[in-house]
């Protein structure tokens, strides 16, 4: 059995897919803006801890505020034991896969650079959301992009089964 929870995320995406009958597999795919952990993701996680189950993979799909905020915020509190694994493509993650991408890289940060100091609503790429995510994810040593040996999840570096 598939569910699918589409959490209201203000102007943002915040999924939850749970799969299986007894043994869920729950994924949790973008956060929202950061007000969505307290409003809905939290809620979620909070039932999911009470049926012994957890968030066997996270997904941060792209680093604009509304997707990426909500996810910084579970892995600023408790709720960050929950999850198993995250799948996210950091620039760390983006530059070492090949010259192309490590050109795109630089492109958007000189985007972002060109604009100068923005506020925080103002900013369409969360580079600060995206910087922290990378960091919380390092600190409580959460799996980052295992099942390509922690490079850029991609179409092209998947293993058969997941495509």
């Amino acid at each position: 059995m598939l569910t699918v929870k589409l959490l209201p995320a203000g102007y943002g995406d915040c999924i939850l897919l749970s799969l299986g009958e007894h043994d869920k597999y729950n994924i949790l795919i973008d956060g929202g803006v950061a007000g969505t952990y307290s409003k809905r993701i939290g809620k979620e996680l909070e039932q999911i801890r009470k049926k012994g189950e957890k968030i066997n993979l996270m997904i941060c799909t792209h680093m604009d505020n509304d997707h990426i905020a909500g996810l910084v915020e579970v892995l600023k509190n408790e709720d960050r034991k929950l999850i198993d694994q995250i799948w996210y493509n950091g620039f760390l993650q983006r530059t070492i896969v090949d010259e192309k991408r490590r050109m795109e890289d630089e492109t958007v940060l000189n985007r972002i650079i060109s604009q100068g100091t923005i506020t925080e609503s103002e900013q369409e790429v969360g580079i600060h959301e995206g910087m922290a995510l990378g960091v919380l994810i390092e600190q409580n040593r959460i799996p980052l992009n295992a099942i390509v040996n922690g490079r850029a999840v991609s179409a092209d570096n998947l293993p058969d089964k997941i495509r």
